[in-house]
């Protein structure tokens, strides 16, 4: 356990993310998809049109502040001690948010950081993304940028200047329950999904021991 543990440290130290599988299994992963699922629907019910008029139509935000399970999971979830040692702080939370790439859809997220507003020094928070379904190039799946955490960006979405293709970038196809933690200064961003898969997310993101500025989509 203790060799786990320090490999995922080490991993996440030098890369700024790393990734977890089989995070999640049946039955958590069936109660997260089902709750995430319905709360989406209802949410999206509420903005017309089934939400698909609206800017980043399939990326809902705070789900804590709509749900108490969702409180409860950004407030208390398992996945806290692992982030607290990871960033070596005590974590505020900002935010549990839930992300779908339909199929066949076109939307794409643009390369960005989560720590939009925060000075580049020390721990400054950091995300776990738990993946609901099978993702991988073909239905947009998440890449981010190894080593980026390192170098000082400016803010944007997407970031000025930033080239995916010269980027030491990887590819995170994941099965249905994997999860990735990644700091908020780690550069990422997702394609469209052209295929007939599903591909959603859920995700809890979190300062390291500070107020809560405004976030990037992930």
């Amino acid at each position: 356990m203790h060799a786990d543990l320090a490999d995922i440290e080490h991993r996440y130290q030098q890369d700024g993310f790393v990734v977890l599988r089989g995070y999640l299994r049946d039955p958590k992963l069936a109660e997260l998809r089902q709750r995430a699922d319905a709360l989406a629907t209802a949410l999206l019910a509420k903005r017309g049109n089934g939400g698909k008029d609206a800017p980043f139509a399939n990326v809902l935000k705070n789900l804590n502040r709509a749900h108490p399970w969702f409180a409860s999971e950004l407030g208390g979830g398992d996945h806290l001690p692992l982030m607290r040692t990871l960033l070596g702080s005590e974590l505020t939370p900002a935010s549990a948010a839930w992300f779908n790439r339909p199929p066949g859809s076109a939307e794409r997220i643009e390369p960005h950081v989560d720590g939009v507003g925060r000075p580049r020094i020390g721990p400054v928070g950091a995300t776990i993304w738990i993946a609901l379904d099978a993702t991988n190039v073909g239905n947009g799946c998440l890449h981010y940028a190894r080593g980026s955490h390192k170098v000082a960006y400016p803010s944007g979405l997407p970031i000025p200047g930033f080239d995916t293709a010269t980027a030491d970038a990887v590819a995170i196809e994941a099965a249905a329950g994997d999860a990735v933690i990644h700091s908020a200064l780690t550069v990422h961003w997702s394609g469209p999904n052209p295929s007939e898969n599903p591909r959603r997310a859920v995700s809890y993101f979190y300062w390291a021991d500070a107020p809560q500025p405004q976030t990037a989509s992930a």
